[in-house]
């Protein structure tokens, strides 16, 4: 398995040298789901981006390389609506779809 990046960007006003740890809470809380939805080979980057109380995700999940768009695009849509409902402070979840090990 390849080293995944962790990336986030504080809000404006709260963040400091040590933001990029700020939502490695959040950012691990993502990973355990997405690894549990059927289709999700593993994580890639996950950019957090905090928008008053609520926060915007930006996810790469990795995929079978030989599956359709179609069912690509199912997962994806599996796993946003499996985040949406389980972490209710979540405002929108943007999927990038990749195939796994490339």
């Amino acid at each position: 398995m390849a080293p995944r990046a962790r990336a986030s960007s504080p809000s404006a006003g709260s963040g400091g040298d040590d933001a990029g740890d700020l939502y490695d809470d959040l950012i691990d809380q993502i990973r355990e789901i997405a690894i549990h939805v059927d289709g999700v080979a593993d994580t890639e980057k996950c950019q957090v981006r905090k928008v008053g109380m609520r926060y915007f995700i930006d996810l790469h999940i990795e995929v079978n390389g030989d599956i359709s768009v179609r069912h690509g695009h199912d997962i994806a849509h599996a796993l946003k609506a499996k985040l949406m409902s389980e972490l209710p402070e979540l405002a929108d979840v943007l999927m990038h779809v990749e195939p796994k090990g490339e």
